[in-house]
């Protein structure tokens, strides 16, 4: 790894990560992943942890999806719903230990996955037609675009939300609103 950062707005959580980063030889900077810049300056070495708590505003989700796609991340999250809607190269709760959490930081490191995340795997397809329906598209739409028949898209979709717990559009809405309302309360 060439820089690490760790952004994150708890005291409490960064100087405890940054302090037992210390005692491996592990340097931590503090970041803000919303200061102009600091996302295109990241190169394909570098890491970088966000906490995302309640307080954590609406668009670090946006961020964080562009920091994925050019480092390494690490999201610590304080609602283990979000792990359903994130994607990160490795993903925690917030009330993890210190230790789980720098576990979590060796693993972010050495390039591999965090075994037993408590995470839903959805196929590249799924992940299309879950955003795609969380965008408003109707299913013959989404079949359309994808150049598959609508009824191998309701069965993707029943797929997701077996996936994720629900049963219907409305439910994964719900799920959705209820994690965007703990993340603005």
């Amino acid at each position: 790894m060439k820089n690490i950062y760790i952004a994150t707005e708890n005291a409490f959580l960064r100087s405890g990560l940054v302090e037992l980063a210390q005692e491996s030889d592990i340097t931590l900077q503090p970041a803000k992943i919303d200061e102009p810049g600091f996302i295109d300056a990241l190169e394909k070495d570098d890491a970088v942890i966000v906490h995302i708590d309640r307080n954590t505003p609406a668009e670090y989700f946006d961020y964080t999806m562009r920091i994925n796609e050019k480092c390494r991340l690490m999201l610590v999250l304080n609602n283990p719903n979000l792990m359903y809607i994130c994607d990160a190269s490795v993903i925690t709760t917030s009330r993890s230990s210190l230790k789980e959490l720098m576990r979590a930081v060796g693993v972010l490191m050495s390039n591999k996955k965090l075994e037993n995340q408590m995470r839903v795997c959805l196929t590249a397809k799924e992940k299309i037609i879950l955003r795609e329906t969380m965008n408003g598209q109707k299913v013959d739409q989404i079949a359309k675009v994808l150049n598959m028949s609508p009824k191998t898209v309701y069965t993707h979709r029943a797929n997701v939300f077996s996936k994720l717990g629900g049963s219907s559009v409305n439910a994964i809405y719900s799920l959705k609103n209820r994690i965007m309302k703990e993340m603005t309360v």
